[in-house]
C-alpha cells in the first residue's frame, strides 16, 4: 500500500503539512532546523512533483490527501 503523500519523501509531506497550517518558508526553515534555503527547495521540488504552482493548491492537496488531516486554523 502507497502512503497518502506518495509520490513525495517524508520529509516532503512533512513540509507540504506544515505549508498547509499556514507556515512560511522561514518559519519551517526554523521550526525543522534547516535552511531557508533548503525550504525553498523543497516546497519547489513539491510544486514540481505534483504540478501545482501556489501554496494554497498544495494545502488543498494534503486535505485531499491526507485521511487524518485536520487544520489547525
Amino acid at each position: 500500500m502507497r502512503p497518502w503523500f506518495a509520490p513525495l519523501t517524508t520529509r516532503q509531506a512533512h513540509i507540504s503539512e506544515l505549508v498547509a497550517v499556514g507556515l512560511t518558508n522561514t518559519e519551517i526553515a526554523r521550526h525543522l532546523g534547516i535552511s531557508i534555503r533548503t525550504t525553498d527547495a523543497h516546497v519547489m521540488s513539491i510544486f514540481n512533483k505534483l504540478d501545482l504552482h501556489r501554496r494554497k493548491q498544495l494545502a488543498e492537496w494534503v486535505i485531499r490527501s491526507r485521511p487524518s488531516y485536520v487544520s489547525r486554523r
